[in-house]
Order: C-alpha cells, then sequence, then structure tokens
C-alpha cells in the first residue's frame, strides 16, 4: 500500500475512536483501514462537506464518519473528529 499524505491525528479524534470503538478490535481494524485509504487519495475517498459542519471533508466507516483537512502543502491529511452520523 503506498501512502502519499502524512497523517496528523488531533487529540480529539484519538479520543473519538476510543470512546467509538472501547476496546472493540474489530471496529478498530475498520477505522484504521478507511484511514489508509483516505491517506492514499484524500479527495477520492472522502466528500466535500460543503461548509455545513466544521471539517472539510468526511469518509464515512458505517454509521460513523471521519472528519478530516486536507494540508495539500505539506501534503498532510489533518485527522479532527470521529463522530457518529446520528449526532451530526
Amino acid at each position: 500500500m503506498h501512502v502519499t499524505y502524512r497523517e496528523i491525528r488531533k487529540g480529539t479524534f484519538d479520543r473519538d475512536v476510543r470512546s467509538a470503538a472501547s476496546g472493540d478490535a474489530i471496529f478498530s481494524g475498520r477505522i484504521q483501514r478507511r484511514v489508509q485509504k483516505v491517506l492514499e487519495n484524500p479527495r477520492h475517498h472522502g466528500y466535500h462537506a460543503g461548509g455545513r459542519i466544521r471539517c472539510t471533508w468526511v469518509a464515512g466507516v458505517g454509521n460513523w464518519a471521519v472528519l478530516y483537512d486536507i494540508d495539500e502543502t505539506n501534503r498532510a491529511v489533518v485527522l479532527l473528529r470521529f463522530v457518529s452520523l446520528d449526532d451530526v
């Protein structure tokens, strides 16, 4: 797997993931696989949020979403939050 963007995790993202997965290794794995896909091509694996929410891009994981910004200057994906779509 070739990663073209580096990953920057915000503390809120890590806390959200810990809370949502709460020891579920299978769900944690699904989240990490989605993050890897986003890092490979963030524009393809997400969609623009259109200003409705604070982040720029959203990538789904079942009924959950990875909220992230793309920093093209530094070729980085900034992982902001991991939220339930029921709460958005």
